[in-house]
């Protein structure tokens, strides 16, 4: 029995769905031999609703590649991507826009604001995008910047915003289609500590009070300190996941049952999943 499956089995403690299921995911940049760089390698991730998970490394680790197709912004060389049990390498591009654009919110460190366009506007980029109804999208976008205490300043030009309001400005963008996952790439990376600090609350604040799964990818080892999980890449690999593992036990009248496992190294999880996996067949 495949791990993702084993998250839903009856009996496990805290059990939610996975919403990003990432199998033995491989990305190599270059098509010529001497210019192949292999980003990825053999990378299989499962994220469970609600996590917030922080994805850790050097630069040229391959944790933003990572990202990247977790976030369906680009594709695999090699393996398979599940989003919510569905297959997104048989999806042609405008099914994977609109689930892209549905279910996922970004915040990235550079903004991408159009500094010469109103705040209410950035904001209602995405609902323009999904073919919105103006009296609906305004009225969306309005809530997400009450979300991020900025609705006072709707009418005004991104350009006339500070760094920490232009981000949270980001969130409301990223929270106005009501996504079920928000990534943030290095969102404190341009702001001052104490503005950092604001930002960093809101999002662990959506991901606290509203169950939004949160993906943050980061150098920065407060921030992943802050999040429930934290998954190290070096060189293209896990080197490690903290992820609570599950482990099956079988008690005196026979039955199964699940229970979680404190994970430290990749070896430790590749050794709990073989274990797991081989009790669950012999006692099926």
């Amino acid at each position: 029995m495949a791990i993702g499956k084993l998250l839903g089995t009856d009996g496990l403690k805290n059990a939610k769905p996975l919403v990003i299921d990432a199998r033995n995911i491989t990305k190599i940049y270059g098509k010529k031999k001497q210019e192949k760089f292999v980003a990825l390698k053999n990378v299989s991730l499962q994220i469970a609703e609600g996590e917030s998970v922080a994805i850790v490394g050097k630069s040229g680790s391959g944790k933003s590649t990572l990202m990247h197709v977790l976030a369906m912004l680009d594709q695999p060389t090699k393996g398979e991507l599940y989003f919510n049990g569905e297959k997104i390498g048989k999806l042609n591009s405008r099914k994977l826009n609109k689930v892209r654009n549905r279910e996922l919110g970004f915040v990235f460190q550079q903004f991408f604001m159009n500094a010469n366009d109103t705040v209410l506007n950035n904001v209602m980029l995405p609902l323009v995008i999904a073919g919105t109804k103006f009296g609906k999208r305004k009225r969306l976008a309005m809530e997400a910047l009450h979300a991020v205490g900025l609705e006072d300043k709707a009418k005004n030009k991104a350009s006339a915003l500070s760094g920490g309001q232009k981000q949270r400005v980001c969130i409301a963008r990223a929270l106005v289609n009501n996504p079920s996952v928000i990534f943030a790439d290095e969102p404190t990376g341009n702001l001052d500590s104490t503005t950092g600090a604001m930002v960093e609350k809101t999002l662990f604040d959506l991901n606290r009070e509203n169950g939004i799964t949160l993906i943050v990818v980061t150098h920065d080892e407060d921030i992943a300190k802050k999040c429930k999980r934290q998954v190290r890449i070096k060189d293209g690999e896990i080197e490690l996941d903290t992820k609570k593992l599950v482990e099956l036990k079988v008690g005196k009248d026979g039955k199964g049952r699940v229970e979680l496992k404190a994970v430290k190294s990749r070896a430790e999880m590749k050794a709990v999943q073989g274990l797991t996996e081989t009790k669950m067949k012999g006692k099926r």
